[in-house]
């Protein structure tokens, strides 16, 4: 292990007291899988690591090709936030952890407990001890739905030094674009072990058709579905919703913060602008204005939408998956701002699936546009559809990569991937 390598290991091993403190701090056993204190069990089973909600969405479709290969489908996933284990265990139902620190005694302690077949992280999870540890013991260690944005690389090129070592010791990265993989072996990945396969996210299951009453809103009128919005989007997308209700009051708004966090801006936004609403939480009537402060509902809705805005886009965060309302046959809407799913975007914009809105106005003359010609909105949904359909395919070339060279196995039995 270089210098700086050997700097981020002994980082760890002088916090670890406190870390040890910490994970044993009363009240809170959800720590203890921090440092490693987890229960053992019968290795053999991959370890998946997706750092929360987002990353998590790779994860069903890869498991399935797994499955549909042949091969052995038994995971322990971990997630670095709450939000992640909560919807790793309630909504996907699989056998689920904090992720441990990414330091020696944290990381040795889980793979001593549970005796992982491979370790798999998802996107950007590039975290140096436990790819090294992993490593050290034999394990295969790999990247799939691997990404590096165009933005934050420049920060982990400054880590370089650190993560190389690390990355050198990879066995397989299935990378989502050319771009990628590219980023992956100028941070130190060997480029034989790279392969471009594609967007995990894009094999998902169409979303389950949801009906407006399953859904608490109001029976007439156009239903606009605002995405993953995150701070500071409200105020755009609630200045185009007051503008395209001037003239026709009966549209009908959906708006889905991306965190929880951010749930109680958005209300507090609509609370300012006196726009009466009702939360998915607290189901209490018919909603022309509901606030999605639920997790794992946002892909059924897309299903109710006539228009869709997906969010992150109108400021300077990357975007977020655009193709969820596609697969859904939602005429699809987002901002400038793309480059986490620029690929994505362009295919849909040229498809005439989808339309860059700069603001509130652009926003509002869109949904305009589509919810008053039909045969304009339907050609869009049509349009939406196929391009997501044809965007699908990348979790078996994934798992067809990693079958030779990341320590994939073949069945064994019928052990089954949600482990309890």
């Amino acid at each position: 292990m270089n210098g700086p390598a050997s700097a981020w290991s002994a980082l760890g091993g002088l916090l670890q007291p406190a870390l040890e403190l910490a994970s044993r701090w009363p009240g809170d056993p959800e720590r203890r899988a921090r440092a490693g204190l987890v229960s053992g069990e019968p290795g053999g089973a991959m370890w998946l690591h997706a750092s929360s909600v987002g990353e998590l969405g790779a994860v069903p479709p890869f498991l399935g090709a797994v499955n549909a290969a042949g091969l052995d489908d038994r995971a322990r996933v971990t997630c670095h936030t709450r939000t992640g284990l909560a919807h790793a265990r309630g909504r996907l139902h699989l056998r689920a952890d904090l992720a441990p620190f990414d330091a020696r005694f944290a990381l040795r302690r889980r793979l001593g407990r549970t005796r992982p077949s491979a370790l798999i992280l998802f996107e950007t999870e590039l975290w140096p001890c436990m790819v090294t540890e992993a490593a050290s013991t034999g394990l295969p260690v790999s990247w799939v739905n691997a990404r590096v944005s165009a933005e934050r690389f420049p920060g982990y090129r400054r880590w370089k030094s650190v993560l190389a070592p690390a990355l050198r010791r990879v066995s397989a990265v299935a990378a989502q674009t050319g771009d990628d993989a590219m980023r992956f072996c100028e941070l130190g990945a060997p480029p034989n072990r790279v392969a471009v396969c594609g967007n995990l996210k894009h094999d998902r299951a169409e979303p389950e058709p949801l009906s407006r009453s399953q859904a608490g809103l109001a029976a007439d009128g156009p239903v606009v579905v605002f995405g993953s919005l995150r701070e500071g989007e409200e105020a755009p997308v609630l200045e185009a919703l007051r503008r395209i209700r001037e003239s026709r009051p009966e549209w009908i708004a959906v708006l889905a913060p991306r965190h929880p966090e951010e749930n109680e801006i958005v209300a507090r936004a609509l609370d300012a602008r006196g726009i009466p609403f009702e939360r998915r939480s607290r189901p209490g009537g018919v909603s022309r204005t509901l606030l999605l402060d639920t997790l794992g509902e946002l892909a059924g809705f897309y299903t109710l939408a006539d228009v869709a805005f997906v969010g992150g886009s109108l400021l300077d965060f990357g975007g977020h998956d655009v193709m969820e309302p596609a697969r859904a046959g939602a005429p699809v809407l987002f901002g400038p701002y793309t480059s986490h799913c620029r690929s994505e975007s362009e295919e849909l914009v040229r498809a005439g699936a989808a339309h860059v809105a700069r603001g509130a106005d652009e926003l509002a003359d869109a949904m305009a546009r589509w919810g008053a010609v039909e045969p304009e909105r339907s050609r869009a949904a049509r349009a939406a559809r196929e391009v997501a359909r044809a965007s699908r395919g990348a979790a078996g070339r994934a798992v067809a990569w990693l079958s030779r060279w990341g320590g994939l196995l073949p069945a064994r039995g019928s052990g089954g991937n949600l482990g309890g």
